[in-house]
């Protein structure tokens, strides 16, 4: 536990890319959630490692192969560096009475930062962009309530996100959360968009079933990514194959082959 009225740094971005602080004595929902994030983002880092090593040592690589992977060694060198910075500033005041505060409520001469929540995904599209999508997904759906697509949307956000920083991870999306990734795939500007702000394409390609790739932990992967990236998942919406808590269009999925599973899966980037 932090010192009372400690400041952290938090393992996520405000939208304009500064970073969060929360200043309290790390007993919170949020202190919790942030110790879960960055857990994360150092077992991908670990993970991360061992794979850069492989591809080193195999001297096969081609210059996509690097640039993936400086893609997703920056990434984690970013979380890990936060990650250092956040524990170190608390390590250093345990002990101390914390910083004085100022007659404004600053501390260090510095104003006091309110806590804020993990990065809203909406913000990564325009509010006009955000309704197409979800109209997309209820025209593709009928029945379906607008609030479900939403969350769908969101979600498909939250996976391009985490596709984008951990591009060699061959993450997987759901049933449910491939119907609204679908959907922003059919929105190519706004896909374009997204590319630029995320600073990679995520490709989408669908590939045959097939035992000998299936990989019964890759939903599990990329929620975690999804946390590395800072954002946290909606569970529901992550549920196997089987789970038809939530109905939707899509087929396309990373699962076993029929009649077990659908007919397809869906990768974000090439064959795993």
């Amino acid at each position: 536990m932090s010192p009372t009225g400690t400041t952290r740094l938090l393992p996520w971005q405000r939208p304009d890319g500064n970073p969060c602080f929360l200043v309290g004595d790390g007993s919170g929902f949020v202190s919790r959630l942030a110790d879960e994030m960055e857990l994360v983002q150092l077992d991908l880092a670990a993970e991360l490692i061992e794979e850069a090593r492989r591809v080193l040592d195999a001297r096969t690589w081609t210059p996509g192969e690097i640039h993936l992977l400086a893609v997703e060694l920056t990434a984690s060198l970013v979380d890990v560096r936060r990650v250092a910075e956040s524990r170190g500033a608390r390590l250093s005041v345990l002990g101390d009475d914390g910083p004085e505060m100022g007659e404004a409520g600053e501390r260090d001469g510095r104003p006091e930062e309110h806590v804020q929540a993990p990065p809203d995904p909406r913000d990564l599209v325009t509010p006009p962009a955000f309704a197409g999508i979800t109209q997309t997904v209820l025209t593709n759906n009928p029945g379906m309530d607008r609030a479900t697509a939403e969350r769908i949307v969101v979600e498909a956000i939250k996976f391009e996100a985490a596709c984008a920083q951990r591009p060699r991870l061959r993450l997987k999306p759901s049933r449910v959360v491939d119907e609204g990734w679908h959907a922003l795939i059919l929105h190519t500007r706004v896909k374009a968009d997204l590319a630029r702000k995320l600073g990679l394409f995520v490709h989408h390609v669908p590939e045959p079933p097939g035992p000998e790739r299936h990989d019964p932990g890759a939903l599990a992967r990329t929620q975690d990514a999804i946390r590395a990236a800072g954002y946290v998942p909606d569970p529901e919406l992550w549920a196997g194959p089987t789970d038809g808590t939530i109905s939707v269009a899509a087929t396309c999925e990373h699962s076993e082959p029929p009649p077990a599973g659908c007919g397809a899966d869906c990768s974000n980037t090439g064959p795993n």
